[in-house]
This record gives structure tokens, sequence and C-alpha cells, in this order.
């Protein structure tokens, strides 16, 4: 015993200390660390991990896995909860998807993009088909500070622009966004539950920031349209030329050339083939990750595993991380 303390005031400490632990271990946040990017890579190559082993206790301690329970079970089974308890950005994003690009619309017609930059700012969704639509996230963890300034940038380049949020604060975000700022709830039904419709403006597309979206090959396209051949133009003064030749075009024009730019660029069919071979809880990742082919197929292969490995495989995996 350490000199000073008594004997309770040690039996005490090691109380504390137990329950903290079990405090830690049954965090849900735990369980978001399952979806992201640096985590699917790590079960692709070593079809366990320190977060899939946590996660395992604590739904086991909900009596939501069993023995018979594959990672691809585990998985889903985490994601549930997080629906249910913790509801992260990732969730809301799962729902867009499965919601508009899978219910709504089609991977045959429509692109999906997750964290598109536009101007000084990231839509957390963004679909394009004949028209784009932006979906912007704003979780009961979030910071709304800056939404004001991120709606602001989204309408330099598009026309329709909705927040999505959870059901309890819809009516604080109806009140408070513009008038033509849609909302959309996520409801406990994993569905989006429309409380405002979203009013297309174009009044503060700016040409720039539009032309900002394109890259090199789709602006090259773009204004070889319009007759002006850009090959033939010095490479320093390229880009301004181009430039001021989609400035000069109506705006309505320009925004339908974005919007053709983007619409192709996205092989949405091949995301949607990659998501038939994943479970539910992984589509969203499927458009959100760029994690190589090699990465994905190896994933596909651990999950139809058991969410449990040996202790000299264990051994092995953490050798390797902390290395």
């Amino acid at each position: 015993m350490v000199a000073g303390t008594s004997k309770g005031a040690t039996q005490f400490h090691f109380c504390l200390l137990d329950f903290l632990q079990v405090m830690m271990m049954s965090d849900p946040r735990i369980l978001a660390e399952l979806f992201t990017s640096a985590h699917l890579e790590t079960l692709a190559w070593y079809g366990w991990s320190k977060s899939l082993s946590a996660s395992v206790d604590i739904l086991e301690r909900k009596g939501s896995v069993s023995a018979r329970s594959t990672i691809a079970d585990v998985l889903d089974d985490a994601f549930r909860m997080l629906f249910r308890e913790y509801p992260i950005e990732y969730v809301y994003k799962a729902c867009v998807l499965k919601r508009k690009l899978f219910g709504t619309h089609s991977p045959n017609t429509t692109a999906l993009y997750m964290e598109f930059p536009v101007a000084n700012a990231r839509a957390d969704v963004l679909l394009v088909n004949g028209d784009a639509k932006v979906f912007e996230v704003k979780t009961r963890f979030d910071d709304t500070t800056r939404l004001n300034t991120q709606l602001q940038e989204y309408y330099r380049c598009f026309r329709s622009v909705t927040v999505v949020v959870e059901e309890d604060h819809f009516e604080r975000y109806t009140r408070e966004l513009p008038d033509h700022v849609g909302v959309l709830a996520l409801t406990s039904r994993f569905s989006l539950g429309v409380r405002r419709s979203p009013r297309e403006t174009s009044e503060a597309l700016d040409h720039s920031q539009m032309f900002a979206l394109l890259r090199q090959r789709e602006y090259h396209e773009a204004i070889s349209d319009l007759g002006v051949n850009l090959p033939s133009i010095d490479p320093a003064i390229r880009y301004q030329v181009a430039l001021e030749c989609f400035s000069e075009l109506p705006v309505e024009k320009a925004y339908d050339l974005v919007l053709k730019a983007l619409r192709t660029r996205q092989r949405t069919e091949r995301l949607a083939e990659l998501c038939s071979r994943l479970p539910p809880s992984l589509h969203a990742s499927a458009f959100s990750y760029r994690l190589r082919k090699r990465d994905w197929e190896n994933l596909i292969g651990v999950l139809s595993r058991p969410p449990v490995i040996t202790h000299e495989e264990t051994e092995n995996v953490l050798s390797v991380s902390e290395g």
C-alpha cells in the first residue's frame, strides 16, 4: 500500500477505475470508430481490430450479437445502435443515400457525392441529375455557428439546399433559417420527413465559383462546345481564357454545363454495385471513402467471418499496429 493511503481509499480508487472502464466500454463513440476510413482499411487487411473487439463487448451486453454473428452482423448492429443512441453524421448520410439515391432516384440517372468541395465549404451530400441538390447535415453534436456562411457558399454554386436535422430540432431550424432553405428531419423509422421543401433560387449563382467545380477535362469540353479551341491557346493563360468564356454565358447556361459535368463524372453504377456486396451499414462508406479496389475486395472477404481471432493472431495485429 502506498504510504499515507488507507485500505478504504485504495479500494475506492480501484472501484472508480472499474466503473470508468465499464463506462468507456459502453460508450457508443467506440461504435462510431467502426465506420471510419482508417478502421475499414485495418479491418480489410487484418480481419480484426481493437475497435471491433470493443464494439463486440458493447453489443454483447446489449444482447444484439450471438455466437453465430459475423463481422457484417456486428457492423449492422453497431449502426443500428448508433442510430438509436448516438446518431452521428455518418448515420444521416446513410439515410440520405438510402432514401434519395436508392429510393426517390436511381444510380443509373443520378450522381451522389459526399463531402463535395463547394467554394469555401464542403457539402455533406450532393445529388445531381436533372438538377442539383445540396444536403447539409446538422446533428445534435454539431456547432451551427458557421451554418449561415456554409449556406451562402452553397448558393454560389447550386440552387437548392436542404438542411437535415434531428426530429426534435426541426422547429428551431425552420424558424431560424431563410424560407428558401429546405428542412428534412431524420425520423425514428430511419426516413427523412419533409418539414419544409427547398425553394430554388439562382440569385447568388457565381460564374467563377461554378467554374471552379470543373476539372480541366470538363471545362475544356464545355468551352470547346462553345467554339473555342483551348489547346491552341498559350497554357499560361488557358485557364483564364476558359474562365472568361464561361463567365460570358448566361448564368443558367453555365449552371447547366456544370450539372452535365458532375452528372457524368461519377461512375455511380459501379458504386451501387459495390454497395450490393456490402452490408447496409457500409453503403455510405462506398460513397464516402476512396479505398483502393484491393482494399474493398479484402474487406468483402472478411465480412462473413466471425468477429473473433486467436490469441496468436491478436498479438500479430497488435504488434503491426503498434510498430
